[in-house]
């Protein structure tokens, strides 16, 4: 178990990354919470993860940021 504060709090929702094979990526905390939530809630795709750079050339990588729902 890997998950600590602020992830655990009842009311938030925690965010991950996977691989290609779904799993969850080994820089994302996983819970169970302390009353035995499963976390996190939702994953996306976070490592070597393909994307268009501002030139348009094809990119890949695993930038921490690409798995969070928040807009930047």
């Amino acid at each position: 178990m890997s998950l600590g504060t602020p992830s655990d709090a009842d009311s938030m929702l925690a965010v991950g990354a996977v691989d290609s094979l779904n799993q969850v990526a080994g820089f994302s905390s996983r819970g169970p919470s302390d009353d035995g939530r499963t976390k996190p809630e939702v994953v996306a795709r976070g490592i070597m993860t393909r994307w268009a750079d501002a030139s348009g050339v094809d990119t890949y990588g695993t930038p921490t940021e690409l798995p969070s729902p928040v807009p930047w």
